[in-house]
């Protein structure tokens, strides 16, 4: 196994680990040392359907640099070789995405950029490639509608959080 708790030895990326964030919620995270200079990167195994997030720290010929200033963006080349673009949030230094789930519908390999830009000017770095394993919940054509498993997951989501409401404006009534 080439892989401490930390760093990956043989590629830039951060170990796989699931991490429970804010509010409970699981997500996939992984973090990536990415480089304008080098052009080749080993793959990233992501599951399909699963919240990931992805957080990059970007070097120039492996000097760190301040991303002040600079906007920066996904661009997401799905198996079906469609796009999904989104913009990433930028904190202390490091640019985070949680990718969309339109990203991970649909198992294969695909690829991923980051661009980062300012008013005048703007750099991609180079394309890092991405494996999205097959999930077993269904298979299903890549496209931007939510399949029933995600809908009813939304729906259980939404009623926990109407019943939690209701649960507050009885407790509010009552004082």
């Amino acid at each position: 196994k080439c892989c401490t708790k930390n760093w990956c030895r043989k590629s830039n990326f951060k170990c796989y680990r699931l991490q429970k964030l804010g509010g409970g919620k699981l997500k996939r995270k992984i973090e990536i040392i990415i480089d304008l200079k080098v052009q080749e990167y080993s793959n990233i195994k992501l599951k399909q359907f699963d919240d990931t997030q992805i957080v990059f720290k970007v070097v120039d010929d492996g000097i760190s640099f301040s991303l002040e200033g600079l906007k920066a963006s996904l661009v997401f080349e799905k198996p079906d070789n469609t796009i999904v673009y989104q913009e990433c949030i930028i904190e202390e230094n490091k640019i985070k995405a949680n990718l969309l789930k339109n990203c991970l519908r649909q198992n294969g390999n695909a690829k991923i950029e980051l661009q980062l830009s300012n008013d005048k000017e703007m750099v991609s770095t180079f394309q890092v490639p991405i494996i999205i394993a097959r999930s077993a919940k269904e298979n299903v054509e890549s496209d931007n509608t939510p399949n029933y498993i995600e809908t009813l997951e939304n729906a259980i989501r939404q009623e926990k959080i109407r019943q939690q409401n209701e649960e507050l404006r009885n407790s509010n009534e009552l004082e």
